[in-house]
C-alpha cells in the first residue's frame, strides 16, 4: 500500500462518510461475533469478548495468510483462550462459511429476480447456487460419514492414527452444530443482518 498515496485521499475525502464507514464496519465485526458466538453456543458457552478478540485475530491473520488460513488461527486462538477443542470450534468456522455463501447466494438471487437480470449475472448466482448445495452436502456427509456404509472399515483405518480420528471426531461435533434449529435460525438472521 502507498502510504502517503492512501492518507492524502483520506485528507480529500467527506469525514462524514469516513465516519459512516467506521461505524458499519464496527457493527458488521459486531455481527459477526454474535453470530460466531451463537455457532458456538451448542458446544460451550463462549464470552462475547472472547469470541470478537478470537474473530479479529483471524481476520488479521487473513490478510498476510494465503488461502484463508486465518480461519484455523482464529479457531486455534479461540481454543487456546476458552479451552475448547480447536477442532470443534474449526467444525464451528466452516459451518459460518456455509451460512455466508448461501445468504449471499439468496441475496444475489433475490436481486436478480427483482431486478430481471439475464445473462453472465444470472448464470453466476446459478453457480453459487450448485457450490452452496455442495457446501451444505459436504456438511451432511462431515457430521453423518460414521454412519455411511464402509464406516466401519474408515474408523478401522484411522485406529492406527489415534491423534488423527480425535480431531476428525471434534471437527464432526463442531459441524453438528448445523443441526441445531436455534443456532442456525440466529446465524442465517445475523448473517443476512450483517450482509445487508
Amino acid at each position: 500500500v502507498d502510504v502517503p498515496a492512501a492518507w492524502q485521499t483520506l485528507q480529500t475525502a467527506d469525514p462524514a462518510w469516513v465516519l459512516g464507514l467506521i461505524a458499519f464496519v464496527v457493527i458488521d465485526i459486531a455481527l459477526r461475533a454474535a453470530r460466531w458466538q451463537m455457532l458456538l453456543a451448542p458446544l460451550a458457552r463462549v464470552p462475547y469478548l472472547a469470541t470478537l478478540q478470537s474473530l479479529l485475530v483471524g481476520y488479521l491473520a487473513n490478510n498476510v495468510l494465503p488461502a484463508r488460513l486465518g480461519e484455523v488461527v482464529r479457531s486455534h486462538d479461540l481454543g487456546r483462550r476458552t479451552g475448547v477443542s480447536r477442532s470443534a470450534i474449526l467444525g464451528t468456522i466452516v459451518v459460518e462459511r456455509v451460512v455466508d455463501t448461501i445468504v449471499v447466494v439468496a441475496i444475489a438471487a433475490v436481486a436478480i429476480l427483482v431486478l430481471s437480470v439475464r445473462g453472465i449475472v444470472a448464470s453466476a448466482v446459478l453457480v453459487g447456487l450448485a457450490v452452496t448445495a455442495l457446501l451444505v452436502l459436504g456438511v451432511a456427509l462431515g457430521i453423518y460419514a460414521h454412519r455411511l456404509p464402509g464406516a466401519e472399515r474408515v474408523a478401522a483405518i484411522l485406529d492406527r492414527w489415534p491423534r488423527v480420528r480425535h480431531v476428525l471426531t471434534r471437527l464432526r461435533i463442531g459441524l453438528a452444530v448445523a443441526q441445531n434449529p436455534r443456532a442456525m435460525g440466529g446465524a442465517i438472521v445475523l448473517s443476512l443482518a450483517s450482509w445487508s
